[in-house]
């Protein structure tokens, strides 16, 4: 059988994992017949090719099958993803911008995979495994900030020091605030809204809180409630409508969510049939990307392409939530809320209300980073929060 030969394009985190994934699992089906990257005088251990400056030299060459495309590069990648299309090869990318930017669906030259959720295969199991369709979708689909909250509720560490450490340990974006703003898991929602629901989300259609506000006041308060924060991804329909949020959300210690640790991601699906379903995978770094870039390959030899189908324009549902709102500022006047209570802890107010969450979302105060938004969860909702006496706490 004829090997299939790779052009592979980047050697960060996520190329160097897919061609360890190759050496341990694949290379006597596929061949890396070239390595492109951005700069051809830095070293770069662990690779055995003469890497080349010249992408699209190298997508060009004949004798190549497949490309690979771990760079994170959106306007470069939308090129080179053209120019496969031309060649009639196999685009596989970890790049979830580019794939959110696509307006094709289906195509058959196209997996992505690694863009949502790292060694979790979750595209593959919306496309295969749930043939009556799914109601709603759930997940910690950021690896970096689950890491984060980690260090925070189990070592102990501050937000800012949790920061530190993830980054030293490669699972922060070069950009931090495309995790801590809520953009990275948004951009994965919309992604797996189209194979879970057959519909396009646009960024304006997903009502994202930011983590970027959190800090050790919060920790007292969540602490001091026996609770958990999970940074949650949902999207469910209602009626014919999508409600999508991403948002920093409290719910049980015993909650399969709470048990999800470190770099993991988790998703948690119901189908049409009321069927609940838990997935559990790492999510960010070298070896889960690498290997979930591998898989598609695998995938794909054997045969596997996405569902041709039209994506349908979101109809997008006003939610009703309750929330927890820490913020130095009053902002109740801006909102519809059906009730409001609050009290004072650490020198911040905190408020308890249900309100539209789209209509909190766009509130500047609440994108500033002067306050938190935390959505309570159902299992949590009857939980009492206010402490009994808001000027003697003790933890």
């Amino acid at each position: 059988m004829k090997k299939l030969n790779i052009a592979l394009i980047g050697f960060g985190t996520a190329g160097r994992g897919f061609y360890e994934a190759w050496q341990q699992l694949g290379t006597a089906r596929f061949n890396i017949h070239g390595v492109a990257v951005k700069n051809g005088e830095k070293k770069r251990n662990g690779l055995h090719l003469e890497a080349t400056t010249d992408v699209l030299s190298l997508i060009n060459d004949p004798a190549v099958d497949v490309v690979v495309e771990a760079t994170g590069n959106v306007k470069d990648a939308k090129i080179w993803y053209e120019a496969t299309i031309k060649n009639r090869q196999l685009f596989v990318t970890a790049n979830k911008q580019l794939v959110a930017q696509l307006s094709g669906f289906g195509n058959q030259n196209l997996l992505y995979e690694a863009s949502c959720g790292g060694a979790l295969p979750i595209v593959r199991l919306l496309e295969t495994c749930f043939p009556h369709g799914v109601s709603s979708i759930r997940g910690v689909l950021n690896g970096s900030t689950n890491y984060i909250l980690t260090r925070i509720f189990v070592d102990g560490f501050s937000f800012n020091d949790g920061l530190l450490i993830a980054k030293e340990a490669g699972f922060v974006e070069a950009d931090e605030r495309l995790d801590l703003d809520g953009g990275d898991p948004a951009t994965k929602l919309r992604i797996l809204c189209r194979h879970a629901f057959g519909i396009r989300l646009l960024a304006d259609d997903v009502a994202v809180f930011p983590l970027l506000g959190f800090n050790d006041v919060d920790v007292k308060f969540i602490r001091r409630n026996k609770l958990a924060v999970r940074y949650i991804a949902t999207a469910a329909l209602d009626e014919g409508k999508i409600v999508a949020r991403v948002a920093p959300e409290l719910v049980a210690e015993e909650h399969p969510f709470a048990k999800v640790l470190n770099e993991e991601n988790a998703v948690s699906i119901i189908d049409k049939g009321g069927e609940s379903y838990f997935f559990k995978a790492k999510g960010a770094g070298k070896q889960p990307t690498g290997t979930a870039l591998f898989n598609d390959l695998e995938a794909w030899s054997q045969g596997f392409r996405y569902k041709k189908r039209k994506l349908a324009k979101a109809k997008s549902s006003p939610e009703i939530s309750e929330v927890i709102v820490r913020t130095a500022v009053d902002f109740r006047d801006q909102l519809t809320a059906e009730t409001i209570e609050s009290w004072i802890e650490g020198g911040f107010r905190f408020y308890r209300l249900r309100c539209y969450l789209h209509e909190l979302a766009h509130i500047a105060v609440v994108k500033s980073g002067e306050a938190c938004v935390f959505v309570v969860g159902k299992e949590v909702s009857r939980q009492r929060f206010k402490p009994e006496s808001v000027l003697s706490i003790e933890y």
